[in-house]
């Protein structure tokens, strides 16, 4: 039986709450089902939950050191998303994929490395 965190689901429950309501007020905006990630922002652990919308959004919660913080940003392109906090620090990811994994890498404010993997 796997150990599940009651915090990061109530979290990511949250996150799915607030989604809903964006797509009660946007029109036609669909989310998918949230994809979480294991990685590192420096040398920091941390986890990451992004929810991805068709119409380019994404939406997510980033929880390290104790702390949560909401995400919002974009997927500009396939292979592509900046993502922002409300602090102003601005996450630029590229993906990239092996057989297993599922891999988001790039640098948050353009300066700490960020790296986040989830199994495929």
């Amino acid at each position: 039986m796997k150990n599940y965190n009651l915090g990061w689901t109530l979290r990511m429950a949250l996150c799915l709450l607030i989604s809903a309501i964006a797509c009660l007020t946007v029109p036609r905006v669909q989310a998918a089902a949230p994809q979480i990630y294991a990685g590192k922002i420096g040398d920091i652990a941390c986890e990451l939950g992004l929810i991805w919308h068709q119409d380019g959004s994404v939406r997510g919660i980033l929880e390290f050191q104790g702390r949560t913080i909401v995400l919002r940003g974009e997927n500009p392109r396939e292979g592509a998303v900046n993502l922002f906090d409300s602090d102003g620090d601005v996450y630029r990811l590229r993906k990239s994929l092996t057989k297993e994994l599922v891999i988001w890498s790039g640098a948050m404010n353009d300066t700490t490395k960020v790296h986040f993997v989830r199994l495929r």
